[in-house]
């Protein structure tokens, strides 16, 4: 397990030895959805963020920070990053005197319609995969390739 941190939270939280650093991809997405976000003060205060392919939680926990009063939703594929994402947003939890409002699913986006039901979201995030399936070096690795490739659904989808 390896660990980093989110600049303004003296806090470490986890990351699958296998994934992918967490980079400035993220913070980009995350600068990206907080101007998005601040232009429209109905959502930041009672919207919904949906992040597609969560990973270790990264996105919403850099988003929980700012927006206490929204409710976050992760959809991540492989189990055990849903599981890390699940406890880094605990850990968060503990380090703020209020409560981040969550849930983490295991899910393939390719049936989300059957998983979110009528859910309607007010922003839908993703640092998705680079490459689609079969094409440049994959890596051995489910997680890493999960990360780069289009695996288990593909960006039109």
């Amino acid at each position: 397990m390896k660990t980093f941190t989110i600049p303004g939270l003296e806090i470490e939280f986890k990351q699958h030895v296998s994934s992918q650093s967490v980079s400035e991809d993220a913070y980009y997405l995350y600068l990206r959805a907080t101007k998005y976000i601040k232009g429209r003060s109905e959502i930041a205060t009672t919207g919904k963020v949906l992040d597609l392919g969560t990973g270790n939680g990264i996105l919403l926990l850099m988003l929980a920070k700012d927006f206490e009063d929204m409710y976050f939703t992760g959809i991540e594929v492989v189990k055990d990053l849903c599981e890390i994402a699940l406890d880094n947003l605990e850990t968060i939890n503990k380090y703020f005197s209020r409560i981040i409002n969550y849930k983490i699913m295991q899910a393939n986006y390719s049936n989300l319609e059957e998983i979110l039901f009528d859910e309607k979201y007010e922003i839908i995030i993703s640092n998705p995969p680079y490459f689609p399936d079969k094409t440049g070096r994959m890596c051995t690795d489910l997680i890493k390739s999960t990360s780069k490739f289009e695996l288990f659904s593909t960006m039109r989808q």
